[in-house]
């Protein structure tokens, strides 16, 4: 399967008169979408991807990093230019993801809250805010941030950073500029998640925003760039001993296991 994108005019004339097509997702009108959507301004790029279905099953909460898995697995090929395309995601979601805008976007549906239904569809806000609002764009995101190929288990990181408020840790984590280093963003997550596994610290937005503060602050008197990952993961440890106040003796214990 090929990628399919719309074109500026078609996006921008949507978003324009968005309340006027907000009843084909208020009254789940699939003809109509697909209807809409198979238009002269709907294009085929010469992406392909491997298309997977998503889990429409269940609390999204819990689907959430199952599905960023088939996503980004889907779709890994993209460049971070090509997955910050608004006309991509906004036609992934209407075409091939159907069933999952429907799926995750239910409450929206059943309140007609449309302003929700629009930042869940289309761009509504900043470009980094907005693809991890859009409840599709958020699921690559997700994976391209987290993915670890080091490990084992790729996901392992993955899973632990989506285990509860994903959207709000996503958007409080990876709006800094400092987390698109590889690293440093891996590192961090890596020594929250070795601390937690001990047992000593609690699994809190908290954490992540201490840690982000402070390579924020880092960042303005040494180079971040030239940070290793199990260098992130040592200062990120020792900061949340600190905030923790985790005794050397326990510390010990987690160098050792």
């Amino acid at each position: 399967m090929k990628i399919k994108y719309c074109t500026e005019d078609f996006l921008n004339e949507f978003k324009a008169n968005f309340d006027s097509y907000a009843p084909l997702y208020l009254n789940k009108d699939r003809e109509g979408l697909n209807k809409l959507f198979n238009d002269s301004a709907i294009l085929e790029s010469n992406i392909e991807f491997d298309y997977q279905e998503l889990s429409c099953e269940g609390n999204y909460k819990e689907t959430d990093v199952e599905n960023a898995k088939i996503i980004y697995n889907s779709l890994k090929h993209l460049s971070p230019v090509q997955a910050s395309q608004e006309n991509i995601w906004f036609t992934l979601i209407n075409t091939v993801y159907q069933d999952f805008l429907f799926y995750r976007l239910e409450s929206e549906i059943k309140e007609s809250n449309v302003d929700r239904l629009k930042s869940g569809t289309v761009f509504t806000q900043g470009e980094t805010r907005s693809l991890i609002v859009h409840v599709l764009s958020r699921l690559w995101w997700l994976g391209y941030y987290t993915k670890d190929d080091r490990r084992e288990n790729p996901y392992e990181l993955t899973e632990f950073f989506g285990k509860t408020d994903l959207s709000g840790k996503m958007i409080t984590f990876f709006s800094s500029v400092m987390t698109n280093n590889e690293n440093i963003r891996l590192g961090i997550i890596s020594g929250i998640k070795k601390l937690y596994d001990a047992g000593l610290i609690p699994y809190k937005r908290k954490q992540f925003l201490t840690a982000t503060i402070y390579f924020n602050l880092m960042g303005g008197v040494r180079i971040l760039d030239m940070l290793s990952f199990e260098e992130v993961e040592k200062i990120t440890i020792n900061l949340l001993k600190e905030e923790n106040n985790i005794t050397e003796e326990s510390l010990k214990k987690l160098q050792h296991a």
